[in-house]
């Protein structure tokens, strides 16, 4: 018995070093990750400064923060150390700070964001936070009023078998009421795209602005099948 116990001790600490080997290989992918994306950021920031064609610029911009809302995501990864969720919270919270920071200077950016610390994996993050990066891109594009600061809600409610993202600016909203799939570009081309690998669905509006619900379940859960074709909205 005794031999024994000394056998499972050994085990057990060959056990412990391989689980913090693989902590730390996974925090080092994660760093290496970021400082690629971080890379690609600087050499589009550094092209800018040759181009003089405004939407030039603003495509380049626009590649720039897409690029930027999945480096956002291995940065926090690295920097909880063996953690594979990220608090929703937090990332939307950083990814504001990021929109302010390259908001015109003269423009005021106010945010409401009001959410649960819910913890969500790489493979619903990823989508989610490229689909966010363009609710807000558009906002700063399209909802900005000069002098008048621009008033951002977003809010995360469960619903049914998964999430309802619930956002809304207060610019003048969409032109024929609501955001057509085909209609918007790239970036509404992404909107959908990222929402459909979430099985998720997106229902827009006009309210005192631009309204988006996006429904989205996360990646590896199991889902009901009475709610797997007809998600559930709640205000």
């Amino acid at each position: 018995m005794q031999q024994q116990a000394v056998l499972i001790s050994q085990a057990n600490h060959d056990l412990s070093q391989s689980l913090e080997q693989q902590i730390m290989l996974q925090g080092e992918i994660h760093h290496r990750v970021k400082n690629n994306l971080q890379v690609i950021i600087s050499l589009l920031d550094l092209q800018q400064d040759d181009i003089h064609d405004p939407k030039a610029l603003q495509s380049l911009q626009s590649m720039s923060n897409r690029i930027y809302s999945m480096a956002a995501v291995h940065e926090i990864l690295y920097c909880k150390e063996g953690v594979e969720t990220i608090s929703l919270l937090e990332y939307t919270q950083t990814l504001c700070r990021h929109f302010r920071q390259i908001a015109p200077p003269d423009q005021e950016i106010i945010f409401d964001v009001d959410m649960e610390t819910e913890e969500l994996g790489l493979e619903t993050l990823m989508p989610l936070g490229i689909m966010m990066n363009e609710l807000l891109t558009n906002s700063l594009k399209y909802a900005a009023i000069p002098g008048l600061p621009l008033e951002i809600e977003i809010s995360l409610k469960r619903c049914a078998d998964g999430f309802c993202l619930f956002y809304r600016d207060n610019g003048p909203g969409f032109a024929l009421g609501e955001l057509g799939e085909r209609e918007g570009g790239l970036g509404s081309h992404l909107l959908h795209s990222m929402c459909r690998q979430l099985s998720g669905q997106i229902k827009t509006h006009n309210d005192k602005g631009a309204v988006y619900r996006i429904f989205f379940r996360q990646k590896g859960h199991r889902t009901h099948a009475s709610s797997a074709s007809e998600p559930a909205y709640r205000n």
